[in-house]
């Protein structure tokens, strides 16, 4: 007679225990030399041997002469082996019928089984892909089995043996009908009774699988728990889901693990698993490509910030070589110039193709990785830095192309990470000289722009770390008894802004004037104005600006106030290169000098030498009561630009009828009255500066000329941008250029 429960504990745990010796070792006529005893079991001992004659380790089964069915059971189990020819299930070499019992020689596999080797799964699982292939190994090998009319009947880890190389075998074939199985993994119909069937071992196929997958096992035995009762808590528990198992496996292992006729076929469970593990492997292989693709793009992302650097380097040489050599020096002195110029040249194509083969790069990674993650953080990186590159070419449009890209053109969370960084807020500690004082913070608004909704703030005077973001921002000072004051900001990331403001009453500042607080402003560094100089950013100190260039009315006044000979000096006319004068104004009989007919007297003075404005400069200075002069250029670009380093006084967009230039009105390009573009205003309150008029400063230009300011009314769109200078000869009168003053000092009372 049987013992199930007898069985049961023997399929347990087989080979848990020293071997029983009670039916002795192997038979010297079996002509094998015993190694050890390796497993025992209620019906069998398990033996390793070594066959000297033909040099090969074998596995030797002996059946228990104490057990009546013993021999009947090995005989079973040769007999099902027998019938199948499979890598997984170990070949049978030999039955001996030898002294009343049975041996069953096998090739020798291990004694390491998938229990043993449970705690090291458990611990430090390899890839899914590689357990799969354990499964795929078992799966091939019941399908080879099923395929011949065969059941293995009791499928469990016990029964896996694992050898070297992670070769697999899956053994104890022709378990009789009434032995259940393992209480963990038979399927609920074999513990119920039924016979072995196909279907029973897939379901203890997917359990295993279940469980490698899982990483733990399924129907753990619990403390002192009887083998009933867990035959009982096993027949009613679900098995559940793994999360983040890949959808595919997930399926046939939910399919292994339901009802008898849902289960799949074990070929199909190696269709599905050859199938995952070749999606897996063309996965590695795009991963692979994409991994080589981000080495590129990373490497073309270096050596492209070390051309901007290197690129910075030569065109600093250009500036000065420039600054060495007079722009009327033979072609033959400029030749390291041009040298200079080439580099810079190639420097920057190099660089633009390197940035094209970074994103390339990125492209080709981002279609070929499964996780796009890494791809999408270069991807962020490398529009980081064409944003970084554009903010110092002063490019807006390519500052701006990338900036939208960073905050809403790519996907996933790195570009907004990056883009967050990138408008890290900087701050502003502001205090001044005067009591009780406001500040209103509003961001910078250029012509033809909305207003920004709710962006104005006021605060109290001291301001000490106020965040602000990035960008251009103008703090309206107002305090009791001063005149307001326009302080502009130009905010950089992470920058902390400081600075002490001066206020001043409306009668030192005086009539028509303005005031430019001290600081440093961003000078020159726009490629498509007029000789602009290279960008850098020189300190000015408070400055008191004329509003306009000085107008006819006043200028008549200041010749009124000259005797005779000393105005007719200063009369505005025209003188060019050879010295001839036309004089454009006349003294009336009264002594008085008259304008022409229609000359507006609200028209910029025009005509006028750079010592003509000297002279005007000294008249008005004894009548304001401080020193006035003819501007620096430094002084005039920060009058005009304010501190951003912005095109136009106004902004970064240009519209002809924002300034007084040849396209703003229809008919031939002719003066017009200072004002009359009031969009044409600096953030200062300078008006003026991009059209109308073009303006003597003191600066040297090269050689005999000195630099002249602004567009004027016959000027095109570049002309008027306020990096864009010109030089002339200062004794040269001109009917298209002016001048405006400048003061270091309040007015006095």
């Amino acid at each position: 007679m049987t013992d199930p429960l007898g069985d049961w504990l023997d399929t347990l745990l087989p080979g848990c225990q020293p071997a029983q010796r009670a039916d002795g070792g192997l038979p010297a006529a079996l002509g094998l030399t015993e190694v050890r005893a390796v497993a025992s079991g209620r019906t069998a001992l398990v033996f390793f041997a070594r066959d000297p004659r033909l040099g090969r380790d074998v596995a030797v089964k002996a059946s228990r002469s104490s057990v009546e069915e013993a021999r009947d059971a090995l005989m079973a189990e040769a007999v099902a082996t027998a019938r199948l020819e499979h890598p997984a299930v170990l070949p049978l070499y030999r039955v001996t019928d030898l002294e009343g019992r049975l041996f069953l020689e096998l090739r020798w596999g291990s004694e390491r089984t998938l229990v043993d080797e449970g705690e090291r799964l458990r611990l430090n699982p390899p890839p899914l892909t590689e357990r799969l292939a354990a499964i795929r190994t078992l799966a091939s090998a019941l399908a080879h089995a099923h395929s011949r009319g065969l059941a293995h009947g009791d499928v469990h880890p016990g029964n896996v043996l694992v050898g070297p190389e992670d070769a697999i075998w899956l053994c104890d074939w022709g378990a009789s009908p009434d032995v259940a199985g393992h209480p963990g993994y038979a399927a609920p119909e074999r513990l119920r009774g039924g016979p072995p069937t196909p279907e029973s071992d897939i379901y203890a196929l997917g359990v295993i699988a279940w469980e490698l997958c899982a990483a733990r096992e399924l129907r753990t035995r619990r403390h002192e728990e009887s083998v009933g009762a867990w035959i009982d808590r096993t027949l009613t528990l679900a098995v559940p889901s793994i999360p983040g198992l890949a959808p595919g496996v997930a399926r046939w292992i939910a399919a292994a693990t339901s009802s008898p006729e849902d289960r799949p076929t074990a070929a199909s469970i190696c269709e599905s698993i050859d199938a995952f593990i070749q999606e897996v492997a063309a996965a590695e292989h795009a991963d692979a490509a994409a991994r080589l693709c981000l080495e590129e793009a990373r490497a073309a992302l270096v050596r492209a910030r070390e051309l901007t650097r290197r690129r910075a380097e030569e065109e600093r040489v250009v500036d000065v070589l420039r600054a060495k050599v007079p722009t009327y020096a033979p072609a033959t002195d400029k030749r390291q110039i041009r040298e200079a110029e080439d580099r810079v040249r190639a420097l920057s194509v190099e660089r633009l193709d390197t940035m094209t083969d970074c994103f390339d790069a990125l492209a080709a990674a981002r279609h070929l990785a499964s996780d796009p993650a890494e791809s999408l953080d270069l991807v962020a990186e490398a529009w980081g830095e064409r944003l970084l590159a554009a903010e110092a070419a002063g490019d807006p449009v390519a500052a701006a192309h990338a900036t939208l890209r960073l905050d809403g053109g790519l996907p996933g969370s790195a570009a907004h990470r990056l883009a967050s960084r990138l408008r890290a807020p900087g701050r502003l500690s502001l205090t001044t000289n005067a009591p009780g004082a406001t500040a209103t913070i509003a961001g910078f608004v250029e012509a033809g722009s909305d207003p920004i909704p709710g962006a104005a703030t006021q605060q109290r005077l001291p301001l000490e770390n106020l965040p602000l973001d990035p960008g251009s921002w103008v703090v309206t000072v107002e305090a009791p008894g001063k005149a307001p004051l326009h302080y502009p900001v130009g905010l950089g990331r992470l920058d902390h802004h400081r600075a002490s403001v001066r206020m001043w009453t409306e009668a030192e500042i005086g009539p028509g004037w303005c005031v430019m607080p001290a600081g440093t402003f961003r000078m020159g560094g726009d490629p498509a104005a007029r000789n602009p100089i290279a960008a850098c950013s020189p300190f000015v100190g408070d400055r008191f600006v004329l509003k306009t260039c000085v107008l006819s009315a006043d200028y008549r006044q200041f010749l009124d106030d000259l005797p005779p000979d000393e105005a007719d000096e200063h009369c505005p006319g025209e003188v060019g290169l050879f010295g001839s004068r036309s004089r454009y104004w006349a003294r009336g009989a009264d002594g008085r000098w008259s304008l022409p007919e229609g000359w507006d007297p609200r028209w910029p003075v025009m005509g006028v030498a750079l010592a003509d404005a000297a002279a005007y400069a000294r008249w008005l200075s004894r009548r304001e009561g401080r020193v006035v002069r003819v501007p620096t250029e430094e002084e005039w670009e920060k009058a005009s630009r304010g501190v951003d380093g912005r095109l136009w006084p106004w902004g970064n967009r240009f519209d002809a009828t924002w300034c007084h230039m040849r396209e703003s009105r229809p008919g031939a390009p002719r003066p017009a009255a200072a004002g009359d573009y009031p969009v044409d205003c600096s953030v200062y309150g300078v008006l003026d500066t991009a059209g109308g008029m073009r303006e003597w400063t003191t600066s040297v230009y090269q050689e005999g000329q000195v630099v002249v300011r602004g567009g004027t009314w016959g000027d095109e769109a570049d002309d008027c941008r306020c990096a864009s200078r010109a030089g002339l000869q200062p004794f040269f009168r001109m009917p298209w250029v002016s001048f405006r003053l400048v003061s270091e000092a309040p007015r006095s009372a």
